[in-house]
């Protein structure tokens, strides 16, 4: 804006108000009064001053010093004078704003000046109104993004209602003209005349029109959201980075399709009318999903697969990467919102089975499926026992064919009363198991250290061989009292038979040893011509004149299981009895005719 201040020294101060209004287009004039003289003060106050300056007083005799200071107290008054005159000769000038003469009734001098800056302003910008509701700060500016805006009446101006009309109508002008429009570009317009509005105003203008979903902040082609830490420096300090566009409201369509997929997809009540909160909570929601999905697939599908592995591993998945299909679109809400409603089926059927998976992880059915998993463990070989648990083997091979099921959800309910019959009856035949398998190792026992007792010569030897049967047999029983399951006690009772066929084979081999070193020592008793009784022994390969014998071939031995010669069979007369002797008889005696010994355990 511009402002003159005319006085009686100029000659437009001395022109009528036609000419002075004539010269007051696109400005204002101010004509001080020519009523009052404050110009003769001036001008004699100007006079002394120049002369004192030209002077040094210090150099000057006392009477010229005195005259001169006499002058300078006259110039101080006249100067005190002036302002007086001047403030009187402004508050009865002759004021001209933009053609026409205006009439001021002040006061004070400054309210002529700022009543005439106030007509001036609404002259040049005469749209600077548009600003009902200034912003002062950063702050406001962000509380308006924050949503914190009262939106003005249809058909009223409260607030920046014709601010953001302007604006807007400004952007529906670029987007028809097919212009990019910077956010400095808006700056520099509006703070032009017509309008002179602050930078901060029209940041503010346009945060609340990106608020109100009418326009929309682009930075790098991406749309800048409103909650967006860099919005404000958008707006302001970085406004020719950043590109503002009309926004084209989606389709009522398209919103409500959105929001009842959202609604069967998540089984909510309501979803938010706004666009933006719209996109906002469907984004938050399938990023949840996502997250559940790898937490799940983390915690339960990872690492060396097990024998039963958990099912839904495939659904877990399918949802996963159903659901980064859609946000690979997030970037740009209506492109989001249209993959979305298209995925439709798709995210359904994908949800539908996930949420099995999630329940079966959430509710007992994986502690059931837990548990099935370790009554195959313990039944594992459990055929053989199939004669004495009825109905064991299909009960068992139903609770793995449900294990194997890729959905077994539905038939997890089954399998506790499948496996409960079996846990009975295997409990029953474990105990029973137990009770045969100590009576026998305690027969075995005595078995073993009988053979000790009847290796007649040689009974140390054998009993130091077998010095260990007696601790082997209490590891054994106490093993087997532990044993939670038939497949252990037949490990154990396959150990123990392990343990006493080794034992056997030490104990003889320590014998034949000990048979061995006997045979080649030579033993003679001598009479001393002391008259004592002297008992040599001496080795048979010692003697000088002896030959070097030659190495005896070694034995062949073999260790027959007491099992595979006593057959199963039913004896049921002396004639049955004598007939399985013989065999037994024959299948011992052609066992010896292809070795040296024959051991049974």
């Amino acid at each position: 804006m511009e402002l003159s201040v005319v006085t009686m020294a100029s000659d437009l101060g001395r022109s009528d108000d036609a000419e002075l209004a004539l010269k007051s287009v696109d400005k204002a004039i101010v004509a001080l009064s020519d009523e009052v003289d404050y110009w003769a003060p001036l001008v004699n106050a100007a006079k002394i001053r120049m002369y004192a300056q030209t002077r040094n007083l210090q150099e000057l005799p006392p009477s010229t010093r005195q005259i001169v200071e006499a002058k300078m107290r006259e110039k101080d008054f006249n100067e005190k004078e002036a302002d007086a005159l001047l403030a009187e000769a402004v508050l009865h000038a002759r004021c001209a704003v933009n053609g026409r003469m205006i009439e001021i009734r002040a006061a004070k001098p400054a309210q002529v000046f700022e009543q005439v800056l106030a007509q001036l302003c609404d002259v040049v910008f005469e749209k600077a109104d548009y600003i009902g509701a200034p912003a002062t700060s950063d702050s406001d500016i962000r509380s308006t993004l924050a949503g914190n805006v009262q939106v003005g009446l249809a058909g009223m101006d409260a607030g920046n209602t014709r601010a953001l009309k302007e604006v807007e109508d400004y952007l529906k002008v670029q987007h028809q003209r097919h212009l990019d429009t910077a956010m400095g570009d808006i700056q520099r317009q509006y703070q032009q005349r017509p309008f002179g509005w602050r930078e901060v105003d029209i940041a503010n203008v346009v945060a609340q029109l990106v608020v109100e979903q009418r326009a929309q902040v682009l930075f790098g082609g991406q749309t800048v959201q409103a909650n967006d830490s860099r919005m404000v420096a958008l707006l302001r300090k970085d406004a020719d980075k950043a590109q503002v566009r009309l926004r084209m409201r989606m389709s009522d369509r398209l919103l409500r399709t959105t929001g009842e997929l959202m609604c069967d997809l998540f089984d909510l009540k309501t979803v938010p009318s706004n666009e933006d909160r719209l996109v906002v909570e469907l984004k938050e929601r399938l990023e949840d999903l996502r997250e559940s999905c790898l937490a799940i697939a983390r915690d339960y599908y990872t690492g060396i697969k097990p024998l039963y592995p958990y099912p839904g591993e495939g659904e877990c998945e399918k949802m996963r990467s159903e659901v980064v299909d859609v946000l690979k679109d997030q970037s740009e809400s209506e492109a989001f919102l249209t993959t979305f409603t298209k995925h439709e089926e798709r995210l359904l059927d994908a949800k539908e089975d996930f949420d099995k998976v999630v329940e079966f992880f959430e509710s007992n059915q994986r502690t059931a499926f837990d548990h099935a998993r370790d009554f195959l463990n313990r039944t594992e070989g459990i055929e053989y026992a199939s004669d004495d648990i009825p109905g064991a083997v299909e009960n068992v091979a139903t609770v793995r064919e449900i294990l194997k099921d890729p959905k077994p959800y539905g038939r997890i309910k089954d399998l506790q009363p499948l496996m409960d019959p079996v846990e009975d009856d295997m409990k029953k035949l474990l105990g029973i198991r137990r009770n045969e398998f100590l009576c026998r190792i305690e027969s075995d026992l005595q078995d073993l250290r009988a053979q000790a007792e009847s290796q007649k010569g040689f009974v140390n030897q054998a009993k130091d061989a077998i010095a260990d049967a007696g601790t082997k047999y209490e590891s054994f029983k106490n093993r087997a009292h532990s044993a939670q399951s038939l497949n252990e006690l037949s490990v154990v009772a396959t150990n123990w038979g392990d343990w006493l066929s080794a034992a056997a084979n030490a104990m003889y081999d320590a014998v034949d040893e000990a048979r061995v070193r006997m045979d080649n020592e030579r033993r003679t008793t001598e009479v001393m011509s002391t008259g004592e009784v002297v008992k040599k022994v001496s080795n048979k390969g010692a003697a000088p004149s002896a030959p070097v014998p030659a190495p005896k071939p070694q034995r062949k031995i073999k260790t027959v299981r007491r099992a595979d010669l006593a057959k199963p069979s039913r004896l049921l007369s002396a004639e049955d009895v004598e007939r399985y002797v013989d065999e037994l008889r024959s299948r011992l005696m052609q066992a010896l005719a292809a070795n040296d010994e024959i051991r049974i355990n």
